[in-house]
């Protein structure tokens, strides 16, 4: 088995970390079609769950909470994959391994998050603090899915983000209070090493700094008029136009430099 470095961002600059998570994503066995695929339709299995008589109908006469829809969510992700994979990817049945397991090489299991918070995943009080909790390794790979949930004007929710990259325990801040119970990420670290593989259309979030290698990218980010007026000046670009013309023309120019690399 070959060792991986457990601690990609040590050492490093900051603004490298955005360039490291891409390679990490990348490197990854699952890419990032794959994953958006079985989310969304583990996401819509959800519904179909019901009694003979559909007395007990997800979506229809059952409305669970988020808690628990992410945990339906969760077990149908890593059931599907190990029944696809199943010499290589199991489900953790012991709370001692991440959620999905690479029996392989475990450098590359995932630890899955859901949240029914607009743009913002949440881990227990352990995952920021170090050796609290040891049951299981909080570095590693993760895959943060966000949804609706159910109201009275919505009772077909959907999935609105999907975000795929690694963390360390470090990453995760424990609230202050002895009494708080959550752990969650700085935005300045979410937007460089959760990366977004899908979103909807109403759902914005600030993106890292545009880069030529980021195209792949570059439509899952919200930029404003003046950081595209900036990397349209840094590169010689018309700054006339109003924000989808501007970006536009950042794309334009992102996706010829790739064509010619």
């Amino acid at each position: 088995m070959i060792e991986r470095n457990l601690r990609p961002y040590e050492n490093q600059n900051e603004e490298k970390w955005y360039e490291i998570t891409q390679k990490l994503i990348t490197d990854h066995p699952f890419d990032i079609e794959f994953i958006t695929r079985i989310v969304l339709s583990s996401w819509n299995e959800i519904f179909t769950i019901k009694d003979d008589s559909e007395n007990f109908k997800i979506g229809n006469t059952v409305f669970p909470r988020p808690q628990m829809m992410g945990f339906f969510l969760e077990t149908i992700i890593t059931q599907k994959i190990h029944v696809l994979y199943p010499n290589e990817w199991i489900p953790d049945r012991t709370g001692y391994a991440k959620d999905l397991e690479n029996i392989l090489n475990d450098f590359y299991s995932i630890e899955i998050k859901t949240s029914s918070s607009d743009k913002h995943i949440y881990g227990n009080r352990s995952y920021g603090k170090k050796g609290e909790d040891s049951k299981k390794s909080k570095d590693g790979y993760y895959l943060a899915i966000n949804f609706e949930k159910f109201t009275e004007t919505n009772l077909h929710p959907k999935i609105t983000m999907i975000r795929f990259g690694y963390l360390n325990y470090s990453d995760w801040k424990s609230q202050k209070s002895e009494t708080g119970q959550q752990a969650s990420i700085k935005p300045s670290i979410e937007k460089v090493k959760l990366l977004p593989i899908y979103l909807t259309k109403n759902i914005s979030i600030p993106g890292p700094p545009i880069t030529k290698g980021n195209i792949k990218w570059f439509e899952n980010y919200a930029y404003s008029v003046k950081e595209l007026k900036e990397y349209c000046k840094e590169n010689n670009l018309s700054q006339k136009g109003n924000k989808k013309e501007l970006r536009n023309r950042v794309y334009e120019y992102l996706n010829k430099n790739k064509e010619e690399k």
